[in-house]
């Protein structure tokens, strides 16, 4: 009587151990798919109050799969919520540190939400990385703009309150007006792959604006950098001008170029 090696037991439950991480990755990745599908479906027919339901379905969104701390208060997955919220009329702070709603539940009404910690720098990052994923590898234009949206938003906020304490944290206001000035820079470039020229040039418009800011904050230390990067932008928004047919505006602003 033939009795299997100890080595062959092993092989086949190593064979059907791989096997079966295989199917639940494909169906991870199935639902993921379909999920975000879902969710640019929605945003292309404006459909705010829907949108605002499926983050929390996001499993992509939570530790341990962005790199954030397992006790984030204020996740990616909160934020796109309460934008959409924010969207969908309803007057939800993007700091609000209130659990994620989850599908077939109500959208709450005006004034039921606390207030709670602000959103780390590296929570919005993963939304703008999320965003740039969407558009190169799935193409899902609706979504990718308005997760974009969503991180210049908050960007622009990070960046008013870092203004507030610029007396005593120059660097810190610098380094929060150069990350919104690259969201904004990401904006643009992600308006002019859909064709909308016009709402791309007044992005990067603001773009430049606040990149100077940045430069002109900056330390010693990270001034070549904010130069660099302001340079960049400055070189952006000509071309778009000449694009645009605005060439007295590009000529000025190379003018403004020149003096950096």
């Amino acid at each position: 009587m033939s009795h299997s090696s100890p080595f062959g037991r092993l092989a086949f439950v190593a064979i059907i151990s791989v096997a079966l991480i295989a199917i639940l990755g494909l169906g991870a990745f199935a639902y993921w798919y379909d999920l975000e599908k879902r969710i640019d479906g929605l945003c292309a027919a404006k459909n705010w109050g829907q949108c605002s339901l499926l983050p929390a379905g996001d499993f992509s969104l939570h530790w341990p799969f962005v790199g954030l701390r397992r006790d984030d208060q204020v996740a990616p997955a909160l934020l796109l919520q309460n934008y959409f919220l924010d969207l969908a009329g309803v007057p939800v702070e993007h700091s609000l540190g209130q659990a994620v709603l989850s599908p077939g539940q109500t959208i709450p009404s005006q004034g039921q939400a606390p207030q709670g910690p602000a959103p780390s720098a590296a929570s919005i990052a993963v939304i703008s990385e999320r965003a740039q994923f969407y558009e190169r590898q799935w193409h899902f234009r609706h979504l990718s703009e308005a997760y974009l949206r969503c991180a210049v938003g908050l960007y622009r906020k990070q960046a008013k309150a870092s203004l507030l304490q610029v007396a005593t944290n120059k660097q810190g206001a610098a380094e929060s007006l150069g990350s919104l000035a690259k969201s904004l820079r990401h904006l643009a470039e992600l308006y002019q792959g859909h064709g909308k020229y016009l709402i791309a040039e007044r992005a990067l418009k603001e773009c430049t604006d606040v990149a100077t800011q940045a430069f002109a904050l900056a330390d010693q230390a990270t001034a070549e950098r904010f130069r660099a990067e302001l340079l960049v932008d400055y070189g952006a928004h000509i071309k778009i001008l000449n694009d645009l047919g605005r060439t007295p505006e590009a000529e000025h602003e190379s003018k403004l170029l020149l003096e950096q």
